[in-house]
């Protein structure tokens, strides 16, 4: 449900687990591979945060931080780009 938090029982496992932007999706994935789908992640308004069975919380904002960028590598420009002549 949205806004509620999402329980990862192992808590080594969700503090060691690598965070993925795939689309709209979150994937969670462990050092051993194992594989957490998290659908729909940046589509919510209000996404979860990952709780684990020990307590530790991932908090959604932080989910999204270490998931990187929607558009990695791109990059607004705060100035004007030089003019280059265009080749004949």
């Amino acid at each position: 449900m949205p806004g509620e938090p999402l329980v990862v029982e192992a808590e080594a496992w969700l503090l060691k687990a690598d965070f993925i932007r795939s689309g709209p999706d979150l994937p969670l994935i462990g050092a051993d591979g194992d594989k957490i789908p998290v659908r729909d992640f940046f589509n919510l308004e209000n996404p979860p945060n990952l709780t684990a069975g020990g307590g530790a919380v991932v908090s959604a904002e932080l989910a999204a931080k270490l998931a990187g960028p929607a558009a990695p590598g791109h990059y607004a420009q705060a100035t004007k780009a030089p003019r280059l002549p265009i080749p004949t």
